[in-house]
């Protein structure tokens, strides 16, 4: 008779204490997962309204500015910038890429283009 393998190797699907190990691993995960998207929320409640609005707003100015331009290279300052280039103007590791990119927090490509140069 054939014997069941398991369909991942060194998986015990027959022990507790494996099942046990896996959901201790899972719902560290799920928490971190979970502690990701409440900070981007937050974010996103901080920093809904109107830019110009937010701008202005001392305790707030700063942070908009990192998180919209954080990261923007000087050379696509001031300069008239093709919407579908702005991307490019962020250095490989710039806050304002990671919320633009990673968090989905940003300008469209348009309105950051015409931002720059104003």
């Amino acid at each position: 008779m054939p014997q069941c393998q398991p369909r991942v190797d060194g998986a015990e699907y027959w022990s507790e204490a494996w099942w046990s190990e896996g959901f201790r691993t899972l719902d560290k995960a799920y928490s971190r997962l979970m502690g990701f998207i409440e900070a981007r929320g937050s974010v996103i409640g901080m920093l809904s309204g109107d830019l110009s609005n937010l701008l202005k707003d001392a305790n707030l100015r700063d942070f908009t500015l990192k998180v919209i331009l954080g990261g923007f290279r000087d050379e696509c300052l001031n300069n008239p910038l093709d919407a579908g280039k702005v991307g490019e103007c962020f250095n490989r590791h710039a806050i304002g890429r990671f919320y633009r990119e990673v968090l989905g927090i940003g300008l469209t490509n348009e309105d950051l283009s015409e931002l720059v140069i104003c």
